[in-house]
């Protein structure tokens, strides 16, 4: 009898529970670090190596939130439409250290930030491909200045992507005031 008892004790408590719910906490916090190549500026030749702390965030709210996949407001559920956080950067470059703009101004460091929608057109989840609309628009923060630009994308996630966008700024770098 001691023995059947103490079977079904260990078996009670080896089992998983029948109703588990998966408790996660609202907020998460960490940090690593990456290196990788850019090149100075968009369209350059030469390139530099840098080192970046990231920051690791997880913030699972009703309406908001952040984890792998970026940042972004949760206003409606679609399997087509998405309306996302778009962030672009890039470095300073001095001058002096590029052929190609010898004897030019350094170039400030960017930073691009700005909701960007999500449409997808078309979709095979057998074949994995999908056909994607994507409209970002940033305003673009130089030191002293900012401008805002509107771009479009469209993509086709297979073996084989396409690419093709559009703005009506000029880049970074050819307007001084």
């Amino acid at each position: 009898m001691r023995r059947t008892r103490c079977a079904l004790l260990a078996a009670l408590l080896g089992a998983p529970p029948l109703a588990h719910a998966e408790l996660r906490p609202e907020w998460e916090f960490g940090v690593g670090a990456t290196g990788f190549t850019l090149p100075d500026y968009r369209g350059s030749d030469e390139s530099r190596g840098y080192v970046f702390p990231v920051p690791y965030v997880i913030y699972r709210g009703e309406r908001f939130r952040v984890d792998r996949h970026g940042l972004r407001g949760i206003f409606f559920e679609s399997d087509r439409v998405e309306i996302n956080l778009s962030l672009a950067a890039s470095p300073p470059v001095n001058s002096d250290e590029n052929r190609a703009r010898q004897g030019m101004p350094h170039l400030d460091p960017a930073l691009e930030i700005g909701p960007r929608l999500d449409v997808t057109l078309a979709r095979d989840r057998v074949k994995e491909w999908a056909l994607e609309l994507r409209v970002p628009a940033r305003a673009t923060s130089m030191s002293s200045r900012t401008r805002c630009s509107a771009s479009t994308s469209a993509r086709r996630i297979s073996s084989t992507p396409m690419s093709t966008a559009t703005s009506p700024t000029s880049p970074p770098g050819n307007s001084r005031t």
